[in-house]
């Protein structure tokens, strides 16, 4: 039986190489991650006048990019809103008055300049993501925090409610809701 499994594992290395098949095997959190930023939009209703038909729908991330290809792979000719996808990278408060983002993900270390960060995203329709414990009770609306070996979803939908979005009841049936 040994022999079997083994014979298999090598014979999908010479199939696919060494490099793909250890590729295969580490989904690392950051892969998980970009995946549910790219669909959280799908359950997310953003105030017609927020939208720009002409424009690319914006994905942002504040501060040091944690997903690295990933996000920019995940969104490769998707869409939102009929909307092509397009990734931008802030690392300066003034980046956040640009109002181009529909989602906005926080880097946990830029959580120490949140009070200086919030001002500027609050009631303004753009979904703010982060990856920290205490996120959403901060103000942040939606949380991905790794529990073992899951992703749990945590969203504050009174910060949903006053930027002037609205959430799909499938995505908040699935969500933890923190108040």
């Amino acid at each position: 039986m040994k022999k079997c499994g083994i014979l298999l594992i090598l014979s999908l290395a010479l199939l696919l190489g060494w490099k793909n098949l250890l590729m295969a095997k580490e989904v690392g959190e950051y892969h998980v991650k970009a995946i549910f930023l790219l669909n959280l939009a799908h359950f997310v209703n953003w105030p017609e006048e927020s939208q720009t038909p002409d424009a690319p729908f914006a994905i942002c991330i504040y501060g040091p990019d944690p997903f690295g290809s990933f996000l920019d792979r995940a969104v490769a000719g998707e869409s939102i809103l009929n909307r092509p996808i397009t990734i931008e990278h802030y690392t300066r408060l003034s980046d956040l008055s640009r109002n181009s983002c529909g989602i906005l993900f926080f880097n946990s270390s830029v959580l120490p300049d949140w009070e200086l960060i919030y001002p500027q995203v609050i009631n303004r329709p753009v979904l703010t993501v982060g990856d920290s414990v205490g996120f959403t009770q901060m103000g942040g609306m939606v949380n991905l925090l790794e529990t073992g070996q899951r992703i749990q979803i945590q969203v504050n939908y009174q910060a949903v409610l006053k930027s002037g979005l609205s959430m799909s009841a499938k995505l908040l049936n699935l969500a933890h809701i923190v108040e």
